[in-house]
C-alpha cells in the first residue's frame, strides 16, 4: 500500500532468510520488484475502478468521493483516483475501514427486504367512453351499447402510474362496469324435436315425464367469465396519444401498449343477484355488472 512512486524499486518479503532465488530475484527472503513492475500489477485494477467511478458520478452533481476499505489505503489509487477525477475532491479516513464489503454486503442484504416500489410502468385497460368526453376520436367507431349508450372504444385508462410508490402488501384497485345481455324469455315453450339419434337440435330443450307433462325447460348456460386484457405502456408520458390505446383508425397499439396479463373472473354468483334492465326503445334485456 506503501507504493506510490513508479521510480522507486520496492522490497516484498517473500518466505524466510533462508530462501533464495536469484534468478527469480529473492534473497534471504526478499522480493526485488521495480516500480514499473508494481505499477503494471497495479494498473489494471485502478483502470477499472476509475472508469467505474466515472461512469456512476457521469451527470451528477456530487461533491466528493469517499475511499473505504482496504485498498483506500493505497497512495498510488488514491492520487490516480483524484487525477481521474479533477476538481472532485479524494477524501479518506484516519482509520480506514477493512470492514467495508462486510458492512456493504450487509446493508444489501438488509434493504433486499422491499417495502415498496415505485412502478417501472403504467398499467391501464381499454375502456369505452362517451364521444363527447373524448378528443381527437378520428375514424374510430361510434357506436350504441344494448342499454342505449353512445359509446367509443379504445380508450387508456390508467390504473396505476408510472412512478406510483406501491407497498408491499398495497392493493391498488379500480372501479368498471360491464353490461352483458340477457336472452328473453320464451312466451311458450317450444315443441320438444330430437333427430334420428334423439339428440335435441334446438336452442332450448323441454323435459316431458313419462305422461307427456312438461318438467323443465333447459336453456344453454350463458358465459358469465370476466375477461379483459391488462397492459403496460412503455413510453415516458401517455398523454402524448390523447387518452388513446388505438390509432385513429381504431387499430391497438400493441407496440406502445403491449399486454401484460389478461385478468379472469367468474361472475356467474354476482350476475345472479344483480337485476334485469330493459331497454325503453329496443326492449333489450341486460345486466350491468
Amino acid at each position: 500500500m506503501d507504493f506510490d512512486d513508479p521510480g522507486t524499486d520496492h522490497i516484498i518479503k517473500f518466505g524466510f532468510d533462508r530462501d533464495n532465488d536469484r534468478a527469480a530475484g529473492i534473497s534471504r527472503g526478499r522480493l526485488m520488484l521495480t516500480g514499473a513492475e508494481v505499477k503494471r500489477a497495479f494498473d489494471p485494477c485502478v483502470n477499472n475502478i476509475i472508469a467505474s467511478i466515472q461512469k456512476q458520478i457521469f451527470q451528477t452533481n456530487i461533491k466528493s468521493v469517499l475511499l473505504v476499505g482496504g485498498f483506500g489505503e493505497s497512495r498510488y489509487l488514491r492520487r490516480r483516483l483524484q487525477e481521474g477525477l479533477g476538481d472532485i475532491p479524494v477524501i479518506t479516513t484516519n482509520e480506514p475501514s477493512k470492514k467495508a464489503v462486510a458492512e456493504g454486503a450487509s446493508i444489501y442484504f438488509y434493504k433486499s427486504f422491499v417495502t415498496a416500489r415505485a412502478t417501472r410502468f403504467e398499467f391501464d385497460i381499454q375502456i369505452e367512453r362517451p364521444p363527447s368526453r373524448c378528443v381527437n376520436i378520428g375514424n374510430r367507431r361510434i357506436y350504441t351499447t344494448i342499454d342505449g349508450k353512445i359509446r367509443v372504444s379504445g380508450v387508456w385508462s390508467p390504473i396505476v402510474r408510472k412512478g406510483a410508490v406501491v407497498e408491499v402488501n398495497e392493493v391498488r384497485r379500480a372501479q368498471f362496469a360491464r353490461t352483458i345481455e340477457v336472452p328473453p324469455e320464451p312466451v311458450e315453450p317450444p315443441p320438444y324435436r330430437s333427430d334420428a339419434d334423439g339428440d335435441s337440435d334446438s336452442t332450448i330443450e323441454c323435459v316431458f315425464d313419462d305422461d307427456g307433462e312438461l318438467v323443465a325447460v333447459n336453456t344453454p348456460e350463458r358465459d358469465e367469465t370476466f375477461k379483459v386484457d391488462l397492459a403496460i405502456f412503455n413510453g415516458t408520458d401517455s398523454s402524448a396519444f390523447g387518452g388513446w390505446c388505438t390509432d385513429t383508425n381504431g387499430r391497438y397499439r400493441h407496440l406502445e401498449f403491449p399486454k401484460c396479463c389478461t385478468i379472469r373472473a367468474d361472475l356467474t354468483d354476482l350476475s345472479a343477484v344483480t337485476p334485469t334492465q330493459t331497454n325503453q326503445v329496443t326492449g333489450a334485456r341486460y345486466k350491468r355488472l
